[in-house]
């Protein structure tokens, strides 16, 4: 069966995507993936079709439209207009793509931020749509929407929060959606509030590719709502340089320090704030510079500063850890069984950094606005010190490890599909 997988972001919104295209791909599908021009290599290098959509998640963070985006944090409003703001030219372009990527699809995959246009492209050419999602998007009188504190605001509350928060996604980009399906796909107007009762009614299955053990599905899902375990990519065969094994060999465990795809206004303020708590600890660390460019200073002696490794083989190596609680840098996190520091800065993070404490994981998270070096010292230590964060840790990451969301994902799908 011929497949296209529809998703945009960073590497944390592409790499599962990549996994879980694999996986169907080994299990005898043709999967294309249509996403951003810098994933080219990492889908081609699994042996998948890729095709390429417009936008640069990389320059839009960097610009000083994304630098509002990352300082929105938990504040949806916010967040929604920084980014409508930020990435509206690369949207236009991109809706375009992402049609001509599923042309020759017999099922269409798509992620959270490709929902509202996905349904819409599975209209246009007459095919099934599966919503594959990192987080937990679904509607439930249970939890509130992801986007709002983790904590439950009461049955009614919480399921006014989720028809609040698709209100509020889709009035937001509502002109720059309807005005692309008037002209590319010549359909008529959505209705005034979206796709979102035809997403129901309709009964399009949803994959979620998320822990049961960190967000356990609530009774009121209905049937079509699966929640397999995370959809891991790992990379077996990759050798760590010599001077990351010597360093780690030097001495005790150190602590990851990484904020992925988030750029920093002053990365050189930040990587002294990082420096500085773990000096004041003790501990230590290990810098990944990623997108945001940590560690372009003078490091000391017990700080290594990385490009990249992979998380599965870094992870378990690690103390503790401290990022910006991303869904698929949380997830390695949790799999590798070591405490979280969460400094999450937008979008789901704040969740994710939420759902790390509930389940004991971790400290309470630190949102990035109030990063301090008394702050990240003291949740260092406890991240790295404290028995029960410790055992908790380790005991989620034993039940992550037991699953298999990438085996789980494939089976219903050929069972849904008849293959």
């Amino acid at each position: 069966m011929r497949i296209t997988l529809l998703t945009i972001g960073s590497q944390g919104d592409v790499r599962p995507y990549v996994a879980l295209g694999k996986a169907l791909q080994a299990s005898g599908h043709v999967v294309t993936i249509g996403t951003h021009r810098e994933f080219e290599a990492l889908i081609c290098g699994q042996g998948l079709r890729f095709y390429p959509v417009k936008g640069n998640p990389r320059e839009v963070l960097s610009s000083s439209g994304g630098q509002q985006v990352l300082q929105s944090g938990g504040n949806i409003l916010r967040f929604l207009a920084a980014f409508k703001a930020a990435a509206v030219d690369a949207m236009r372009g991109g809706f375009d793509d992402c049609l001509a990527a599923s042309q020759d699809a017999e099922v269409l995959i798509y992620s959270f931020f490709v929902m509202g246009i996905g349904i819409q492209i599975g209209e246009k050419l007459g095919i099934p749509s599966l919503q594959a999602y990192l987080q937990p998007y679904t509607p439930s009188r249970m939890m509130p929407n992801f986007m709002l504190p983790a904590f439950s605001l009461g049955p009614w509350l919480n399921q006014l929060s989720h028809q609040a928060a698709q209100q509020l996604f889709w009035q937001t980009f509502r002109d720059v959606v309807e005005e692309w399906r008037r002209k590319s796909l010549k359909l008529p107007p959505l209705p005034l509030l979206g796709p979102f009762r035809e997403l129901h009614s309709a009964r399009y299955p949803v994959f979620n590719g998320f822990s049961r053990h960190l967000v356990p599905p609530p009774s009121d899902w209905p049937a079509w709502v699966h929640t397999t375990g995370f959809w891991f990519l790992d990379e077996a065969d990759w050798q760590p340089p010599a001077e990351l094994t010597q360093f780690l060999d030097a001495g005790p465990a150190p602590v990851y320090i990484g904020f992925g795809s988030m750029n920093a206004e002053d990365p050189e303020a930040v990587t002294q704030l990082v420096l500085g708590a773990l000096a004041d600890t003790g501990q230590r660390g290990v810098l990944m510079t990623g997108w945001g460019g940590l560690g372009q200073a003078d490091l000391p002696d017990s700080v290594h500063l990385l490009e990249q490794a992979p998380h599965d083989w870094l992870f378990p190596r690690m103390a503790a850890l401290v990022h910006h609680g991303g869904a698929g840098t949380t997830a390695a996190g949790l799999r590798a069984g070591v405490p979280t520091v969460c400094v999450p800065h937008f979008g789901d993070q704040p969740f994710w950094g939420q759902r790390v404490m509930m389940a004991g994981a971790g400290p309470r998270p630190i949102p990035r606005p109030r990063l301090s070096r008394p702050g990240l010292a003291d949740a260092i230590t406890q991240a790295v010190t404290s028995p029960y964060l410790r055992a908790q840790a380790a005991e989620l990451g034993t039940k992550i490890r037991a699953e298999d969301g990438l085996g789980q994902a494939v089976s219903l799908f050929n069972r849904l599909y008849g293959t």
